[in-house]
């Protein structure tokens, strides 16, 4: 079964960035060749050491880790409800 090619992209997000699951993932992703982007709170965790890149998000009173993850997987669902051949 192929779940990617060299060169595709693997975003992950996770608050703690410590995730079992999605560390598994992302280290998978790298010995794949894929390229790993990890979303995370503050204290960064794991998946931003082993991501290709890391975006960090602060928590503050004006926003929140989970705000942004939600944003985030909005709009790529709105990208693929838009344009289903994404997917293809």
């Amino acid at each position: 079964m192929n779940y990617g090619k060299r060169g595709d992209l693997v975003l992950t997000m996770s608050v703690s960035g410590n995730s079992p699951n999605l560390v598994k993932a992302v280290e998978w992703a790298n010995k794949s060749g894929l390229h790993t982007i990890a979303l995370v709170g503050a204290k960064r965790g794991k998946l931003a050491e082993l991501a290709h890149q890391a975006i960090v998000i602060k928590d503050t009173h004006y926003g929140r880790v989970e705000d942004a993850h939600m944003g985030i997987c909005h709009m790529i669902c709105y990208a693929f409800m838009e344009k289903p051949e994404l997917g293809k």
